[in-house]
């Protein structure tokens, strides 16, 4: 199988996240307790959900180790009404970053106001 989930799946997975198939068009795995850490899924579970979700699209839980003693995060924002606030949030991500342990990853997922950002430390946003 050749899909989004078979190709990337081991990549991300060696980098230290925990993927995840997530249906065509949808933000939904297709499996219960998709959520637990990898170590709690087994050592043959990314191989098993390649063979019968390959072609799925392609998830990352939040709080996934990356390996540099930091934890994947995401700020999502939805509603049209508020990417004006998204904007702002951009530049402020763009400060954080500027910290030697944060590293600011922008994505494109629908719409463009999506970001990772990589901080061991507690932050919060002012507006």
């Amino acid at each position: 199988m050749s899909g989004p989930f078979a190709a990337w799946a081991p990549t991300y997975q060696n980098l230290g996240y925990w993927p995840r198939p997530v249906k065509p068009g949808t933000k939904s795995p297709p499996m219960r307790g998709w959520q637990l850490p990898d170590v709690e899924q087994g050592k043959s579970a990314i191989s098993q959900w390649i063979r019968k979700f390959g072609e799925f699209g392609i998830g990352l839980v939040m709080g996934s180790p990356v390996g540099d003693g930091t934890s994947l995060g995401a700020l999502d924002v939805d509603r049209d009404e508020y990417h004006e606030l998204a904007r702002n949030r951009r530049v402020w991500l763009a400060r954080l970053s500027r910290r030697r342990s944060a590293r600011l990853v922008p994505t494109i997922l629908g719409k463009p106001y999506h970001s990772q950002l990589f901080d061991p430390r507690p932050a919060s946003l002012k507006y």
